[in-house]
């Protein structure tokens, strides 16, 4: 087979949508074998039981990445507290510089300290979105935390030596973001930090900045996004792998495309703050089977990836589709062990509504309904103002529509094969057809849709497509 499942080509689609509700508690699933996978796991090998080596990573290109809080460019730094190209001068962003203990936070941060402050992040509740700790010039610690929650989503906070040593602060509240700064002198220096949250040196150029490696407490889930998702792939053998390194991916992404016309464009990644958790299925004796990673989350000691793999049963074009499913996801860099754990999804029973290539919305969306009158206008949309509405139980049940938008030909359609849940969340996985390479296809204007019933639910509900192309 030389098609390749354009899953990047879903994202104006549908893409890894998260629907309703915030997630949590734990999982109901049954976990099976596992393996283990520590940082810097060779591509091209099974995970080993025990740590492997590896590059501790660079910028995405493959280029150094120069020493730790160095330009991104690779170039010299200086030394600490020094400008960019390395000349005698205190940092770009106006706070104290040179080698001396005389900026606030003097003291060096021992290890001690250093686990009252991951003690202090780990208690956080509303951390789903990021919790990250810095140590500037090992003497001061800058704390960034965020999650989905209605008030105080987030924290930013510049430490000196201590926990008890706050010194300036943003954070949100009812009110809109409030800040505050203790102590003046660190002003300039948190400024351009809060500024630089995306840069691996927080755009402290001349400082050394080095991020604190830890594992949320335990039933966390860590924070991802899904790379990219498909059922075929050129990595033939069942595999699970940590990748830290530019290199590293660039040989497994090289491996996952290969025999694929055209072959896929390799995804950035910025591996100096980011890594890649990656499963693939192996090729299966026959066709049909899919892949899902459902979350990646802390046991307290490691990082946690939950997976399945199962056979879909009614997808019309099952038997045409070679299977080899795979997933990649990106976390934040950590170099604390990860361990793969295979288990059965509890699977979710629906009753369809309507599948049809001609819907009357026009761009693509999934909703959630949840109550009649929200019902009553998407039918009207999807069907037209005269057509029946169906019943829906609003007290038991909800309404989950996926929405493909006006596409240019007939070989698009949508087929939601697999519903899962673990804990409080809900994943749907739709196959989602497309046109392969030459395939001649009826040149009608369509807008795919599906919409389905199934028990209520309050948590969160991500939807992830799986491209299948028609041959």
């Amino acid at each position: 087979m030389k098609t390749f499942g354009r899953v990047l080509a879903l994202a104006p689609l549908v893409g890894a949508l998260v629907l309703a509700g915030c997630g949590g508690g734990g999982s109901s699933t049954s976990p099976m074998p596992s393996q283990q996978s520590a940082q810097g796991v060779a591509v091209g090998e099974p995970n080993p039981s025990g740590p492997a080596g590896g590059s501790t990573g660079g910028p995405a290109d493959g280029s150094p990445g120069g020493s730790p809080g160095g330009p991104a460019d690779g170039s010299p730094g200086g030394s600490p507290g020094g400008p960019a190209d390395g000349s005698p001068g205190g940092p770009a962003d106006g706070s104290p510089g040179g080698s001396t203990n005389d900026s606030p936070g003097g003291s060096i941060i021992s290890p001690a300290v250093t686990a009252e402050f991951i003690k202090m992040a780990q208690a956080r509740n509303c951390s789903d979105v990021k919790n990250r700790l810095f140590v500037i010039d090992g003497k001061q610690m800058f704390w960034d935390v965020a999650g989905n929650c209605g008030d105080a989503s987030y924290s930013r906070v510049l430490f000196g030596g201590s926990p008890q040593e706050k010194l300036c602060s943003v954070g949100d509240s009812i009110a809109g973001p409030i800040t505050r700064c203790e102590d003046e002198m660190s002003r300039a220096l948190f400024d351009t930090i809060v500024k630089n949250l995306d840069n691996a040196d927080l755009g402290l150029t001349g400082h050394k900045v080095e991020q604190v490696a830890f594992v949320p407490k335990a039933g966390t889930v860590i924070p991802s996004h899904n790379l990219v998702i498909a059922p075929i792939s050129g990595v033939s053998d069942a595999r699970q792998v940590v990748i830290k390194d530019a290199a590293s991916f660039a040989k497994l992404w090289a491996e996952h495309g290969r025999n694929r016309t055209p072959a896929p464009p390799m995804p950035y990644v910025d591996f100096s703050r980011q890594m890649v958790l990656a499963v693939f299925a192996g090729q299966k004796p026959i066709p049909c089977y899919g892949l899902a990673i459902n979350r990646a989350v802390s046991d307290g000691e490691k990082i946690v990836v939950e997976y399945d793999i199962f056979q879909l049963q009614t997808f019309v074009a099952c038997a045409e589709v070679e299977s080899a499913p795979m997933e990649m996801i990106v976390v934040d860099r950590n170099d604390v062990p990860v361990e793969f754990m295979r288990v059965r999804f509890g699977e979710v029973s629906f009753t369809n509504i309507d599948q049809t290539a001609h819907s009357g919305v026009t761009e693509p969306r999934a909703e959630v309904i949840k109550d009649i009158d929200s019902w009553t206008k998407l039918w009207a949309e999807h069907a037209g103002a005269d057509a029946p509405v169906p019943m829906v139980n609003f007290s038991k049940q909800m309404v989950l529509g996926i929405f493909l938008g006006t596409q240019p030909n007939g070989c698009y359609s949508i087929s939601i094969e697999h519903l899962y849940k673990s804990g409080n969340a809900l994943s749907v996985i739709p196959y989602i057809t497309m046109p392969g390479p030459d395939k001649v296809c009826t040149m009608l204007i369509t807008t795919p849709a599906q919409l389905i019933a199934l028990d209520r639910s309050d948590g969160e509900v991500k939807v992830t497509p799986i491209a299948v192309p028609v041959r």
